[in-house]
């Protein structure tokens, strides 16, 4: 088994990647490239602990943890696609998830297993808000460049 990308930008790759093999329905994928669009904004002025918790209040926190618990990309992806956790567009339970995975994957968030424990660390962190930010523009260019409208 290989170990998960360090860089943000080769996570941003890989996420885009296997997002792409994972779900093939143009909805979810237009759903999900909608949200890297537009989230960076939100990002970039409110901070990533505001990013997460609308992601998780548009979907649902569980499916959002999923970022902080599961093991691998593949298992985050596949649990949001079998469960159907969303419960509006899928694309904000996939965003909050695969941010939060990054975070974890770059050494932001080590600890965090629960969204309150992660949402308490990310709370005027500036450090992860740059890592996440970094991220996700790498990410939105991804996702423009292999998701079509």
């Amino acid at each position: 088994m290989s170990q998960p990308p360090t860089k943000p930008e080769e996570l941003a790759l890989e996420v885009v990647e296997r997002f792409c093999n994972k779900f093939k329905d143009n909805e979810t994928q237009r759903s999900f490239r909608s949200r890297a669009r537009t989230m960076i904004t939100d990002l970039y002025v409110n901070g990533t602990a505001y990013v997460i918790s609308m992601c998780a209040a548009r979907s649902s926190a569980e499916a959002v943890e999923l970022g902080l618990t599961a093991p691998r990309l593949d298992d985050l992806l596949e649990e949001v696609r079998k469960n159907s956790l969303a419960r509006q567009e899928p694309g904000y339970a996939i965003y909050g998830a695969v941010l939060l995975y990054a975070l974890r994957q770059l050494g932001v968030l080590e600890n965090c297993r629960t969204l309150g424990d992660a949402l308490r660390e990310l709370m005027d962190n500036h450090f992860a808000d740059r890592k996440a930010y970094y991220f996700a523009s790498w990410l939105k260019r991804f996702t423009e460049a292999y998701i079509h409208e």
